[in-house]
Protein backbone atom coordinates (compact mmCIF):
# COMPACT_ATOMS: atom_id res chain seq x y z
CA UNK A 1 0.00 0.00 0.00
CA UNK A 2 1.52 3.52 -1.51
CA UNK A 3 1.00 6.08 1.38
CA UNK A 4 -1.48 8.02 -1.09
CA UNK A 5 -3.42 4.72 -0.46
CA UNK A 6 -3.47 5.02 3.19
CA UNK A 7 -6.73 5.86 4.76
CA UNK A 8 -6.52 9.55 6.38
CA UNK A 9 -9.33 9.23 8.87
CA UNK A 10 -10.83 6.49 11.23
CA UNK A 11 -14.09 7.50 8.66
CA UNK A 12 -11.79 6.00 5.37
CA UNK A 13 -11.11 2.92 7.59
CA UNK A 14 -14.94 1.85 8.02
CA UNK A 15 -15.73 -1.50 6.16
CA UNK A 16 -19.62 -2.06 6.11
CA UNK A 17 -20.80 -5.08 5.70
CA UNK A 18 -24.37 -4.52 2.76
CA UNK A 19 -27.21 -6.07 4.88
CA UNK A 20 -25.78 -3.03 7.45
CA UNK A 21 -25.60 -0.37 4.95
CA UNK A 22 -29.12 -1.27 3.69
CA UNK A 23 -30.55 -1.46 6.60
CA UNK A 24 -29.25 2.14 7.99
CA UNK A 25 -30.27 3.66 4.09
CA UNK A 26 -34.07 1.99 4.34
CA UNK A 27 -33.95 3.39 8.28
CA UNK A 28 -34.24 -0.26 9.76
CA UNK A 29 -33.00 -0.90 13.47
CA UNK A 30 -29.70 -1.92 13.43
CA UNK A 31 -27.80 -3.40 17.00
CA UNK A 32 -23.84 -3.38 17.15
CA UNK A 33 -22.45 -6.31 19.28
CA UNK A 34 -19.46 -5.80 20.95
CA UNK A 35 -16.88 -8.27 19.97
CA UNK A 36 -14.84 -8.84 23.28
CA UNK A 37 -16.85 -11.14 24.47
CA UNK A 38 -15.57 -13.48 21.25
CA UNK A 39 -11.91 -12.44 21.46
CA UNK A 40 -11.49 -12.31 25.11
CA UNK A 41 -14.28 -13.24 27.46
CA UNK A 42 -15.22 -16.91 26.31
CA UNK A 43 -13.29 -19.69 25.43
CA UNK A 44 -14.03 -21.55 21.62
CA UNK A 45 -16.52 -23.26 20.88
CA UNK A 46 -18.79 -21.15 23.38
CA UNK A 47 -17.48 -17.84 22.43
CA UNK A 48 -18.76 -18.63 18.54
CA UNK A 49 -22.24 -20.23 19.93
CA UNK A 50 -22.90 -16.81 21.92
CA UNK A 51 -21.81 -14.64 19.19
CA UNK A 52 -24.34 -16.82 16.72
CA UNK A 53 -27.21 -16.87 19.70
CA UNK A 54 -26.37 -12.82 20.25
CA UNK A 55 -26.61 -11.97 16.61
CA UNK A 56 -29.86 -14.77 16.43
CA UNK A 57 -31.84 -13.09 18.97
CA UNK A 58 -31.50 -9.39 17.36
CA UNK A 59 -32.51 -10.47 14.06
CA UNK A 60 -35.39 -11.89 16.18
CA UNK A 61 -36.33 -9.01 17.68
CA UNK A 62 -36.51 -7.33 13.86
CA UNK A 63 -32.86 -5.32 13.78
CA UNK A 64 -29.89 -6.11 12.06
CA UNK A 65 -27.19 -7.24 14.21
CA UNK A 66 -23.71 -5.34 13.43
CA UNK A 67 -20.66 -6.83 15.26
CA UNK A 68 -17.85 -4.58 15.45
CA UNK A 69 -14.34 -5.47 15.51
CA UNK A 70 -11.41 -4.35 13.52
CA UNK A 71 -9.12 -6.43 11.02
CA UNK A 72 -5.86 -5.65 9.83
CA UNK A 73 -6.41 -2.11 10.05
CA UNK A 74 -10.10 -2.00 9.21
CA UNK A 75 -13.13 -0.87 11.37
CA UNK A 76 -15.45 -3.94 10.45
CA UNK A 77 -19.06 -3.11 11.43
CA UNK A 78 -21.16 -6.46 10.66
CA UNK A 79 -19.31 -9.37 10.05
CA UNK A 80 -19.62 -12.38 7.98
CA UNK A 81 -20.50 -16.18 9.81
CA UNK A 82 -16.24 -17.01 7.87
CA UNK A 83 -15.32 -13.91 9.61
CA UNK A 84 -16.97 -15.11 13.24
CA UNK A 85 -15.52 -18.12 12.45
CA UNK A 86 -12.09 -17.10 12.23
CA UNK A 87 -12.64 -14.57 15.14
CA UNK A 88 -13.56 -17.35 17.77
CA UNK A 89 -11.13 -19.80 16.57
CA UNK A 90 -8.05 -17.55 17.61
CA UNK A 91 -5.39 -18.44 19.61
CA UNK A 92 -6.13 -17.21 23.39
CA UNK A 93 -4.29 -13.88 23.31
CA UNK A 94 -3.64 -13.10 19.67
CA UNK A 95 -6.03 -10.53 19.45
CA UNK A 96 -5.65 -6.89 20.40
CA UNK A 97 -8.55 -5.41 22.60
CA UNK A 98 -9.53 -2.10 21.17
CA UNK A 99 -11.27 0.61 22.92
CA UNK A 100 -10.52 4.47 22.29
CA UNK A 101 -7.68 4.76 24.19
CA UNK A 102 -5.92 1.99 22.04
CA UNK A 103 -7.67 2.35 19.09
CA UNK A 104 -4.77 3.72 17.03
CA UNK A 105 -2.47 0.84 18.17
CA UNK A 106 -5.22 -1.32 17.02
CA UNK A 107 -5.87 0.58 13.41
CA UNK A 108 -1.91 0.13 12.58
CA UNK A 109 -1.38 -3.29 14.10
CA UNK A 110 -1.74 -6.75 12.20
CA UNK A 111 -4.59 -9.37 12.71
CA UNK A 112 -7.43 -9.09 14.60
CA UNK A 113 -8.53 -6.68 17.41
CA UNK A 114 -12.20 -7.02 19.69
CA UNK A 115 -13.93 -4.13 20.28
CA UNK A 116 -14.33 -3.65 24.37
CA UNK A 117 -17.61 -2.14 24.93
CA UNK A 118 -20.97 -1.52 23.79
CA UNK A 119 -20.14 2.34 23.80
CA UNK A 120 -17.15 2.16 21.35
CA UNK A 121 -18.97 -1.16 19.21
CA UNK A 122 -21.59 1.72 18.70
CA UNK A 123 -19.57 4.68 17.98
CA UNK A 124 -19.33 3.27 14.31
CA UNK A 125 -23.05 2.85 13.71
CA UNK A 126 -23.85 6.40 14.76
CA UNK A 127 -22.37 8.54 11.74
CA UNK A 128 -24.40 6.61 9.73
CA UNK A 129 -27.35 9.47 7.78
CA UNK A 130 -29.41 9.32 4.92
CA UNK A 131 -29.39 11.70 2.29
CA UNK A 132 -31.50 11.96 -0.73
CA UNK A 133 -29.40 10.00 -2.93
CA UNK A 134 -30.16 6.86 -0.51
CA UNK A 135 -26.41 6.49 0.28
CA UNK A 136 -25.22 5.66 2.88
CA UNK A 137 -22.86 9.08 4.26
CA UNK A 138 -20.63 9.68 7.30
CA UNK A 139 -19.62 13.17 8.95
CA UNK A 140 -16.39 15.03 7.82
CA UNK A 141 -15.12 14.77 11.11
CA UNK A 142 -14.66 11.56 13.34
Amino acid sequence: MSPRDVPRSVRDRLVVAPEVAEAVRDGRPVVALESTLITHGLPHPSNLEVARAAEAAVREAGAVPATVAIHDGWIRVGLDVASLVELAGLQPGTARKASRPSLAAALVAPGWAGTTNVPFACWPIRPFARNTSHEVSFPAAV
